[in-house]
């Protein structure tokens, strides 16, 4: 791992003139990743720390959304935790709650998760067997 940390850093120098010229070019813009997988149950093997995406996202001086990865045993613990690390980030993270719609009662979980600080929902019909139409 730190072999790809250093690649990462050589990476980040060598493409921090441009990401600095892109966004002198828009005054006053906020970054803002949507979409970043926290966990270690991915099914194509990846793995991300919540401490992780805060480097990358100081790097960028950006903010984001954060949601666990598949999860076999269910997302009730993994929505707690996420809706936690978002909490404890200072304003850096916003916590999404996974649902799967197929098992137990999703609509339930939502509510919970919603009041518990979840600002949005993650569906993903892939990795859970759905299709969004009727």
């Amino acid at each position: 791992m730190a072999h790809g940390n250093l690649l990462v850093v050589r990476d980040d120098q060598q493409l921090r003139p441009w990401f600095d010229s892109a966004l002198a070019q828009v005054p006053g813009v906020e970054l803002f990743d949507v979409h970043m997988h926290v966990g270690e149950n991915d099914p194509d093997g990846f793995k991300a720390r919540v401490a992780d995406i805060e480097g990358a996202l100081e790097l960028a001086g950006a903010r984001g959304v954060i949601f666990p990865f598949n999860e076999p045993d269910g997302y009730p613990p993994a929505n707690d935790r996420v809706i936690s690390e978002a909490a404890a980030s200072a304003g850096k993270l916003l916590a999404f709650c996974r649902l799967d719609p197929t098992k137990g009662d999703a609509v339930a979980e939502a509510e919970r998760a919603l009041d518990a600080g979840a600002r949005g929902i993650k569906l993903h019909p892939r990795a859970e067997g759905f299709t969004m139409h009727d």
